[in-house]
């Protein structure tokens, strides 16, 4: 069995909404610790929803502009386009 060695791990952490750092000190401190940490990304609950909203908008735009030949495409729902096929069939 191959020997499996993890040097410097990296993780993730989702905590809180910037609404929690109510005054200027308090979010200069946030970034500031979030910045200085090694291996450690810090998100925060709305500002990863906000980019998550913005990659899906973008996702859905690109489909729009270059569908996939010979697809189907029907709706799911709101904001929800489901797609079957290949690329380059």
């Amino acid at each position: 069995m191959p020997r499996i060695e993890i040097v410097e791990p990296h993780c993730v952490v989702v905590i809180g909404n910037t609404a929690q750092l109510e005054t200027r000190a308090l979010r200069r401190s946030f970034e500031t610790y979030r910045t200085e940490l090694r291996n450690v990304r810090i998100g925060i609950f709305d500002e990863l929803f906000a980019k998550l909203t913005g990659l899906v908008g973008l996702l859905e735009a690109t489909l729009r502009r270059n569908p996939f030949k010979h697809n189907h495409v029907r709706e799911k729902g709101p904001g929800t386009v489901v797609r079957t096929g290949q690329l380059g069939q």
